[in-house]
């Protein structure tokens, strides 16, 4: 289930048919999108981002894509502190970098109001 979709529509109390006609789709393709069943074109999740005021990619990856992102990403977290070159670094350190790696696949749009969107480079250590 496309979860931000839906409780986006259903906090600015939006009716699937209403959704429908402003994605320019029948309802039931419209609710096939909520179910994860339709893929949301690039054009309707600007559409979308713009209607919710989120970024467009939110409505874009559906939860298998979610998931399949943070196991990437834990992966890559547990290569990049398995290094020799991590043997010295205390094991604090190697959590921060794991929680870090994750909290910038759960929330891309709220990492960006923290860090280099603004001109700030995160740090770690």
């Amino acid at each position: 289930m496309n979860r931000i979709l839906y409780v986006a529509r259903k906090a600015k109390g939006l009716t699937e048919q209403k959704m429908a006609t402003f994605l320019e789709v029948d309802e039931t393709t419209y609710k096939e999108m909520e179910l994860c069943l339709a893929d949301i074109s690039a054009a309707q999740g600007v559409k979308l981002g713009k209607l919710f005021d989120l970024p467009p990619d939110y409505f874009l990856a559906n939860e298998e894509m979610a998931s399949q992102r943070r196991l990437k990403v834990i992966q890559q977290a547990t290569e990049l502190v398995s290094q020799k070159e991590f043997a010295e670094v205390p094991p604090g350190t190697h959590i921060l970098i794991a929680k870090f790696s994750l909290w910038s696949v759960l929330s891309p749009h709220h990492l960006g109001r923290h860090f280099g969107w603004y001109g700030i480079t995160p740090t770690i250590g």
